[in-house]
């Protein structure tokens, strides 16, 4: 009846509310209204919803969103869901099917943006003390000062405890008061024992009650020998024996073994399990507990070094975590109304899940030699807790995948701090011993060598860079990332150092690397680490790197400094240099023992490129070394005299970080090699015969001679040309346009480097062309020595080819005295040169043989054909080899032309 009752009266609240009928205003309708709404409620049977259709329902709406490639929504979907089921009530399906009804397309309709209005808002901060502190000091006077409450107490309150104390006690009529003080009874404060406590308490130390003979069955279930003294334990009592061992804690049914070992004590044994099973099961917590006693003793030891405190650290956390999970579980067993089953093998199946990444952990440890590793503890840690990670993603093993990843991520933050600090600040601590970043004191104070030898990689016994293996690949983009802070601070650029224009959001953390790709466990752990790394080195190194290139290209003057170098070692502008070659091959034709006076040369070329705007003339000089040329025979009858000496261009200390001295000395070669041709090209052409009708010319040694001036100065030519047009001007222009587009100093060196590498190559300076080069020398010595020849047969048949007389005898020499007075005349005056600047060399230090001139012709043609031949056949032999083919053929056939071209006109 009082079903009926809440009916009718809900029937009439819902006509009320649909209709506006009531039964005081309209009595009739209200009546009619009522028994239709009766008999539709009779007739009609309403069942409850059925919660499986329901879940169908969503589960249909779950594989929509995902179909529709909107996982984020169907994530969230099945979060909430989960969130909803699981405090699950009886109306919970009703609920879910009323949201159902009242949706609307949600499968397109919904957005993932929606959910972040349905947030609650951000609770509160908790009240700290600090903040107590803060608003209220405790700096009051007096606040930590010892108060003596019994010397406050008045005299009344002291009745009144005493009272109530005296009224505990059995006799009430005993006086509280004895005197003014007041006597506290001992009875009124003693607890009673619980006699049935204790005994359950008793009977719960199953150690101490030994049940007597057992017998033990073995696997084929025949008696074992019995064992005397067995203690049985409960399922429960085993379960929290074994958890008290895996906490680290002393227990009866373990002992502790020598190291890390875990024995079992085997005087107990379950009544319902067979021997041989329970063994089995606790064979499998016993070994669990040795891995884990591993990392708990591991953890006891003192670390030093900050890498191996933040490993430590970060193991007793996951270890906190660990005895968490057990204490959580020992709550649950001992909750009846938790509903968990109290079993050996349930407790086996979960410390086993939870235990495995620590397990793993501890397998690391152990394989870690620390006393033997060649480096530092913190490397080896870093490099096994990178190769376990990526082992375990391999392997699928999600949970210690990420495990791991999160532990090697804590660990590398303390790594990575030294790292940051050097490549935003250029400073090394010296705190920072794990870095891989020395400082040469002794080379601190050279700005020159600052790039290259004030700061160096540090590196092991086997030449690997001191870091660990995942970070050599990157190391010299950190370390060139240090030194171009430090180097923009030697500029004076301060502004950048202090600039921090990268993001900091990007870091390389668990979230960066694995949690930013949703797929993370299908992309490989080495590309995503490597790919954040990168991006991270660029986002501190750019800045750096575009300011430092700016500075070089203009406040440094890269350009003017390539092209100085170009205009004193390239002789870019050949006729400028003409006076100065010209001056030089005049006072050695001449014998001046003062030729290369380092300081006259000196004087002499920076007077020759004052003009030029790229040159500094105070960064020029001149260095001559006279060595076995010293002597006028030999210092006029070869190419090779022009090597005593030496033009030194000083460079900024900035260029001399990009172009090193090594670097300058091939710039030397080079020089060299093009001053010899320009002396060979300069003998060549002054040489000239002149009819005379007293003295008819032979012609058949006419046509000799001309015939091998027109092949060595071919020779001279085609070389001098091969090196301009296609050696220098093509290099030069390419390296010029690697270094526009190099992005920072390092890279720089590196073309820079090469660039000298190729001219030396195609230039035929290389140590591998050696023997080509010494082959051209020789050929270049073959036309001082036609002139030397040339010059003893003019002065044997009175022929004037420097327009004055040489009065020279065949097979003689002029006295010594009359030599040495010559050179004192021509030393003592430089301005008698300039008179005769068009006439042949002096030959009266030239030796003359007794071999007939056209003899001494054949025997130089016979010698250039040799050595010509030698030089083509070795330029093709390289160029098939490998290397500058192209140049080198081009080369060779340019030789062999002239020299075929000479050969029909001398036939």
């Amino acid at each position: 009846m009082a079903s009926l009752a809440k009916v009718g009266r809900l029937t009439d609240e819902l006509i009320t509310i649909l209709t506006g009928l009531s039964e005081d205003h309209d009595r009739k309708k209200f009546i009619s209204c009522r028994d239709f709404t009766s008999r539709t409620l009779r007739h009609h049977g309403h069942g409850r919803t059925d919660q499986f259709d329901i879940k169908s329902q969503l589960d249909g709406l779950d594989e929509k969103l995902r179909v529709l490639n909107e996982d984020a929504l169907a994530d969230a979907l099945a979060t909430r869901l989960e969130a909803l089921w699981t405090p699950s009530s009886k109306w919970t399906p009703d609920i879910l099917a009323f949201l159902l009804q009242l949706s609307d397309q949600p499968a397109t309709k919904s957005r993932i943006e929606d959910l972040e209005v349905l947030k609650p808002p951000d609770p509160p901060p908790a009240l700290t003390w600090a903040e107590i502190i803060a608003n209220d000091p405790l700096d009051e006077k007096g606040i930590w000062d010892d108060i003596d409450y019994a010397a406050e107490t008045s005299e009344d309150e002291d009745a009144d405890i005493s009272l109530n104390l005296s009224v505990a006690t059995d006799d009430t009529r005993i006086s509280a008061f004895v005197g003014e003080e007041s006597v506290a009874h001992t009875d009124a404060h003693v607890v009673p024992v619980d006699t049935e406590a204790l005994q359950s308490l008793q009977r719960g130390r199953y150690w101490e009650s030994p049940a007597g003979p057992r017998t033990s069955l073995g696997h084929d279930g025949f008696p074992l020998e019995s064992s005397l003294g067995t203690s049985y334990l409960t399922e429960l009592q085993c379960i929290r024996e074994v958890l008290f061992m895996l906490s680290g804690l002393p227990t009866s049914l373990f002992r502790r073994g020598p190291g890390q070992g875990v024995l079992r004590n085997e005087e107990y044994a379950l009544r319902h399990t067979e021997q041989g099973t329970f063994e089995h099961i606790l064979g499998f917590f016993r070994d669990l507990g040795e891995r884990i006693n591993i990392l708990r003793q591991w953890t006891m030891k003192m670390q030093s070094d900050p890498l191996m405190q933040t490993f430590k650290a970060a193991v007793e956390v996951r270890l906190g975590v660990f005895d968490k999970d057990i204490s959580e579980y020992q709550g649950q067993l001992g909750e009846k109304a938790s509903g968990v089953v109290i079993s050996l093998l349930q407790t086996e199946q979960r410390m086993k899940l939870s235990s495995r990444p620590l397990v793993l952990l501890s397998n690391m440890i152990s394989d870690a030699d620390y006393a033997n590793c060649d480096h530092d503890e913190g490397f080896k840690s870093l490099e096994l807790l990178y190769d376990y990670t990526c082992s375990a993603q391999m392997s699928g093993n999600d949970t210690a995948y990420h495990f791991l990843a999160k532990l090697f991520f804590e660990c590398f933050q303390t790594y990575l701090q030294p790292m940051e600090n050097w490549m935003l600040n250029g400073e090394l601590r010296s705190s920072d011993c794990n870095l891989f970043i020395t400082k040469n004191e002794r080379a601190a104070k050279d700005l020159g060598s600052l790039w290259h030898d004030q700061y160096t990689l540090r590196k092991d016994v086997s030449g690997k860079v001191h870091a660990p293996n995942f970070l050599h690949a990157a190391s010299i983009k950190i370390f060139n990332a240090g030194k171009s802070i430090i180097f923009l601070q030697n500029l004076g650029d301060h502004d950048v150092v202090t600039n921090k224009s990268f993001s900091p959001d990007l870091d390389v953390n668990y979230e960066t690397v694995v949690g930013r790709n949703p797929y993370a466990e299908l992309a490989p752990f080495t590309e995503e680490f490597d790919q954040t790394l990168n991006e991270w080195i660029s986002s501190r190194q750019r800045s750096t790197s575009l300011s430092l290139r700016k500075h070089l290209f203009s406040t440094c003057g890269l350009w003017h400094s390539l092209d100085a170098l170009e205009y004193v070692y390239f002789l870019r502008d050949g006729a400028l240099f003409g006076t100065v070659a010209t001056t030089i091959f005049d006072k050695i034709d001449h014998g001046r023992d003062a030729w290369n006076d380092r300081f006259l040369l000196t004087e002499l070329i920076q007077g020759t490129y004052s003009n030029l705007e790229c040159v500094d003339t105070s960064r020029l000089s001149v260095r001559s070394d006279s060595g076995r040329y010293n002597d006028i025979q030999n210092r006029r009858r070869s190419v090779k005299v022009l090597g005593s000496m030496k033009i030194e261009y000083t460079l900024p200390w900035q260029i001399c970080n990009i172009i090193r001295p090594k670097s300058l000395a091939s710039y030397q070669r080079i020089f060299t090699f093009l001053l010899q041709i320009r002396r060979v090209q300069y003998t060549l052409c002054r040489l000239r015969l002149l009819k005379d009708d007293s003295s008819p010319l032979d012609g058949v040694e006419a046509s000799l001679f001309y015939s091998i001036r027109h092949r060595l100065l071919w020779h001279a030519n085609v070389l001098y040309n091969y090196l301009i047009t296609v050696v220098l001007a093509p290099c030069t222009a390419h390296m010029r346009e690697c270094l526009a587009a190099a992005e920072d100093l390092d890279t720089m060196i590196s073309i820079h480097e090469r660039y000298i590498s190729r001219l030396e190559d195609q230039a035929l300076l290389s140590k591998r062309l050696a023997p080509i080069h010494q082959a051209i020398v020789s050929i270049l010595d073959l036309g001082i020595l036609l002139s030397d020849a040339h010059a003893a047969y003019a002065g044997e048949r009175n022929f004037d080819v420097t327009n004055r007389s040489i009065s020279v005898h065949s097979g003689q020499l002029l006295p010594r005295s009359r030599r040495a007075g010559r050179h004192e005349d021509v030393s003592s005056d430089d301005e008698d040169d300039t008179s005769d600047e068009g006439g042949e060399a002096d030959t009266s230090y030239i030796s003359f043989q007794e071999t007939p001139y056209n003899l001494r012709l054949l025997k130089m043609r016979e010698q250039f054909e040799r050595l010509c031949g030698f030089v083509r056949a070795g330029l093709r032999g390289v160029a098939r080899a490998g290397g500058e083919s192209s140049c080198w053929d081009t080369l060779a056939e340019s030789l062999e032309l002239g020299n075929s071209q000479t050969g029909q006109d001398a036939r």
